[in-house]
């Protein structure tokens, strides 16, 4: 058979794909479930039935097959935001979009099959040795009266079993848990009334997520009525309702495998079986009760347990607190581990915990220091878990100390650990991040694809922390591309269930999202109420970085709205935070001290704290924020009377980075400068043609403190008869959003020029002080084009 869809054609005898670029090479999975999907095409398949079709017995579980479906689209070089080829259908499964062309071939025998002829001889192979084993050693097998095994049977049946044990080990001690699986397989074949064995193969499918097997294996044992109340049995039952979905059975089912566990003294399973008990809580983002179900076991059996079992428990006790956002407590229960003896490679976890904590508290630099220090020991360890949270905690760190390339080497190498041990849930957090990374290089586009890719993973296994997160993220990455309703939707989504699942530190960083939509949109109080949430979250939980940020931005609103003494307030108190901050965010801070200065007439303040936010954006690596502060400085030179001419090439060079980069509302800042540079040489037909360039692009920033200054430029622009009444709009827009900044120039540069504005202008609301009692104040921040002709100076 093949298909032909779209630009691409699938031979299924010969399992090639080609494309506009040749031919693609399909890995086995990917290639049954894309012929799956085209042989369907249009109706959707259900996840559940091509889980059946595609992985058969060993199907894995359903967090895995939009990871496959993902491989796909990059071969297929398409878009789950908008799909050419495959399309999501929620909850229910995927469907090819396009016309698919089907035609027959007129033969099967074909030599050049290669996966067929490779499943065919595997097949044959375990059937002969399995066929050959049951024979020899099954317990089917009757002999004659007379007849007995020979000594060279019975030695090459343990040889047999010896050689299986030491593989299955080695496969469990490097965790790798397919391999693990297949060996204690073969192991149960040759002994199948070893319990204990069954129970080690459930447990290793449930770890390679070979749901399915798992089920069957956990099925069998169950026949056996000893084993009803078998707290491992339990547990292992409780894994594959989480594996399924049914995640309230699934808990019910480990506290009953945690209580008979305590009832025999099995502390061991009683540990474990709490572990598991908290990340199934933890995954539907309930990381309160997760946290206390820890402390109630460590309190109420703290004689019972030793201090390896007391480090396990406050180890996955401080991750759920630094999830938290409780960067204090979190310090004092890694102090209470570092009290425990115990092993390195729990000590190794400790210690990158410890530094997750120090890099939310704003020690990237010192942070990242200490995680490489630890390289030696990390490559020792064959724990795929240690080595992804190490990996992954020296990505983010490195992340904040500006090295790009190091985290993304962090996270790559973290990313393939994780995908090669079947750690699918891991993969999509690392995708998250990695998602991070590429927003931080600004290409939105990657980092966008690795955010949607996580939310259908952490969907599809109900993850609703995981789904916040990246709904979180996929809104952040909408309001930068100016497609502020959708930015709202997916952020208020995220905001709803960050409520719900008392996650403040996520909870701050969505408000402060959508504060920053408010804003953008004119709704001052909205955002300010936001604001004053995140500050608050922000605060109580000790992080001194995200307060900068918060801060800065809230300052630079206090500004808009004319509150110049509130916006000092806030700048002076971030100043004492921000000294051990990273670069980055001690930037943010100046800049908006830059626009304070500027706004109170102090034009040499205002160039040093936007050069010293230039400087601070260099080192932190940050080239659109680099550009941005370059136009400030630009601003400033327009100010004191820089030539136009090079103020204007400058701007339009920089306007060009920002379009590059797809940042609408930032090329339109650049674009405006130019166009007042132009105004200031007297060009106003060229000032308007550059105007009118950003009012074409206007739609997609939606951005009511730009829209004004676009209106202000334009207004000078203009021709002297349609000026005043262009002001006065100008001026009953700016009152009615409450910018009394912006209505602040709007009067001063009118009276500058002697225009007097509409009385009832200021007539329902008063002004600021600084505004009515020093109109002066702002005649210095007026651009050339506006100046009065008499001497500022005198």
């Amino acid at each position: 058979m093949k298909f032909s869809f779209g630009d691409y054609r699938l031979d299924c005898d010969t399992a090639e794909l080609s494309g506009p670029n040749g031919s693609i090479t399909l890995q086995r999975l990917p290639f049954r479930l894309l012929r799956e999907l085209l042989d369907s095409a249009p109706a959707i398949v259900e996840r559940e039935q091509l889980l059946e079709r595609v992985w058969g017995r060993t199907a894995l579980s359903p967090n895995v097959l939009p990871q496959a479906i993902n491989q796909l689209r990059q071969a297929l070089d398409d878009d789950a935001r908008h799909p050419r080829y495959i399309e999501t259908s929620h909850r229910r499964g995927y469907r090819i979009v396009c016309p698919v062309t089907r035609e027959s071939t007129p033969s099967i025998r074909r030599s050049g099959h290669r996966w067929l002829a490779r499943g065919v001889t595997v097949m044959v192979a375990a059937l002969l040795v399995g066929i050959g084993t049951w024979a020899l050693f099954g317990p089917e097998r009757t002999l004659p009266p007379n007849e007995h095994p020979t000594t060279e049977v019975h030695d090459a049946h343990s040889a047999l079993i010896g050689s299986l044990r030491r593989q299955t080990e080695v496969a469990r001690a490097r965790h790798h848990a397919i391999e693990a699986a297949a060996g204690l397989r073969a192991l149960s074949l040759l002994l199948p009334d070893d319990q204990e064995l069954r129970l080690d193969l459930a447990e290793a499918e449930l770890d390679a997520l070979q749901g399915n097997s798992a089920r069957q294996t956990l099925a069998l044992l169950g026949t056996e009525p000893e084993l009803g109340q078998n707290a491992r049995w339990l547990l292992l039952n409780a894994r594959l309702l989480a594996l399924d979905g049914k995640h309230q059975q699934a808990e019910e089912l480990a506290e009953t495998a945690r209580d008979t566990a305590l009832g025999r003294d099995h502390m061991d399973l009683a540990v474990e079986s709490t572990l598991q008990l908290s990340e199934m809580i933890r995954a539907q983002g309930e990381l309160g009760r997760a946290e206390r179900l820890i402390g109630e076991m460590l309190e109420t059996n703290r004689s019972t347990l030793t201090d390896h079992h007391q480090a396990r428990l406050l180890l996955t006790r401080l991750a759920l607190v630094r999830e938290g956002g409780n960067l204090e407590k979190a310090l004092e229960l890694a102090e209470q581990f570092e009290a425990l003896e115990i092993d390195d490679l729990l000590s190794l976890k400790g210690e990158i915990e410890l530094a997750l904590v120090r890099y939310l508290r704003g020690d990237a630099e010192q942070t990242l220091a200490r995680l490489k220090d630890m390289a030696p020991r990390i490559e020792t360890t064959a724990d795929p878990d240690l080595k992804i949270a190490w990996f992954n905690a020296r990505g983010l760190a490195a992340i904040e100390s500006g090295a790009v390339d190091e985290a993304a080497e962090a996270f790559d190498s973290a990313f393939r650990i994780a995908r090669d041990s079947s750690r699918a849930h891991r993969a999509a957090g690392l995708q998250v991040n990695a998602g991070l990374l590429m927003a931080r290089r600004e290409r939105m586009d990657e980092a966008e694809a690795l955010w949607s890719q996580a939310l259908e993973t952490f969907e599809s296994i109900g993850d609703r922390r995981g789904m916040a997160t990246s709904l979180g993220n996929l809104a952040a990455a909408a309001s930068t591309r100016g497609l502020n309703e959708r930015s709202i939707e997916l952020n208020e989504r995220a905001l709803e269930l960050f409520r719900k699942l008392d996650l403040p530190g996520h909870q701050a960083r969505t408000a402060f999202n959508l504060a920053l939509i408010a804003s953008r949109q004119g709704r001052l109080d909205d955002a300010e109420g936001l604001l004053e949430e995140a500050w608050t979250l922000y605060e109580r939980s000790g992080q001194t970085d995200r307060l900068l940020h918060v801060g800065s931005f809230r300052a630079e609103q206090r500004i808009l709205a004319g509150d110049l003494f509130k916006a000092e307030w806030l700048l002076v108190q971030l100043e004492e935070l921000g000294e051990e901050s990273s670069p980055f965010l001690q930037a943010g801070v100046h800049a908006a001290m830059g626009r304070l200065n500027l706004w109170s007439g102090d034009l040499t303040s205002a160039r040093q704290a936007f050069k010293r936010a230039l400087e601070l954006r260099t080192q932190a690596n940050r080239p659109s924020w680099q550009f941005i502060s370059q136009v400030d400085l630009l601003r400033i030179d327009l100010l004191t009377g820089a030539d136009p001419w090079r103020v204007r090439i400058e701007a339009e060079a920089i306007a060009d980075q920002f379009v590059d980069r797809g940042q609408v509302r930032a090329t339109a800042r650049a674009r405006l400068l130019a166009a007042e540079a132009l105004l200031s040489q007297g060009a106003s037909d060229k000032a308007r043609r550059v105007i009118d360039r950003i009012r074409d692009a206007e739609g997609h920033f939606n951005d009511a403190a730009l829209a004004l200054d676009i209106g202000w430029v334009e207004a000078w622009a203009a021709r002297e008869e349609e000026r005043i009444p262009r002001l006065e709009l100008l001026a009953q827009q700016a009152r009615e959003l409450g910018f009394f900044g912006k209505l602040g120039k709007i009067q001063a540069g009118a009276a500058a020029q002697g225009i007097l504005l509409e009385q009832e202008l200021a007539a329902d609301l008063p002004l600021p002080d600084w505004i009515t009692d020093q109109p002066d104040r702002l005649v210095a921040v007026l651009p050339p084009y506006v100046q009065p002709a008499r001497d500022l100076a005198d």
